[in-house]
């Protein structure tokens, strides 16, 4: 619970809602969302229950489907590659992980905190596979789910990677989220 408490300010912002809106909502002082996002409250479970509840019926009202957000340019490597080849793609893309793909399947996925662990190791990135560093492969949702359940995800993840018919058609990062909420309440 205590991570999506953490949240609540970045998912409040992500709808476009003013703190008023929210507690008005969720049946709760608006001093009572600001204390919690600044995680200066202990609220009880019902009270931050309510608010939570209130994001998320909000979220479902606003109709946005993960092909809203997603990135439909979606960059892949393989396993066998090196790491400095990891590197390479994911500062000339400007991102900060990649999906890790040996032909049609989704085997695992790179971060720049997975490099910067072998660099921490005094690993030669131009030696190092991915197959030897790669973590696990970001999860899956269909391009016609709610962004929600992508938001949901990304609590937990780095990255969504989103299908049509059983292909990837495109990924989705936090800021693909917060991007495309606020286009639509702006």
């Amino acid at each position: 619970m205590d991570a999506e408490i953490a949240a609540i300010r970045k998912r409040r912002a992500a709808l476009g809602m003013m703190q008023a809106e929210l507690a008005k909502e969720a049946g709760v002082s608006q001093s009572l969302v600001a204390k919690l996002e600044a995680g200066r409250s202990d609220a009880s479970y019902s009270r931050v229950r309510r608010i939570l509840d209130a994001l998320e019926a909000k979220e479902h009202a606003t109709g946005l489907k993960a092909r809203d957000a997603m990135s439909r340019r979606v960059r892949a490597i393989p396993p066998h590659e090196k790491a400095s080849g990891a590197v390479a793609l994911m500062r000339k893309l400007g991102v900060s992980q990649l999906p890790v793909v040996e032909g049609e399947s989704v085997v695992g996925s790179i971060s720049e905190e997975a490099v910067l662990a072998l660099v921490e190791r005094g690993a030669n990135l131009a030696q190092e596979t991915i197959a030897t560093v790669m973590e696990p492969p970001f999860p899956q949702i269909d391009e016609g789910a709610p962004l929600q359940a992508a938001t949901a995800l990304l609590m937990h993840e780095k990255a969504v990677l989103i299908t049509r018919r059983g292909k990837i058609a495109g990924i989705i990062t936090k800021s693909d989220v917060l991007s495309a909420a606020s286009k639509r309440h702006v």
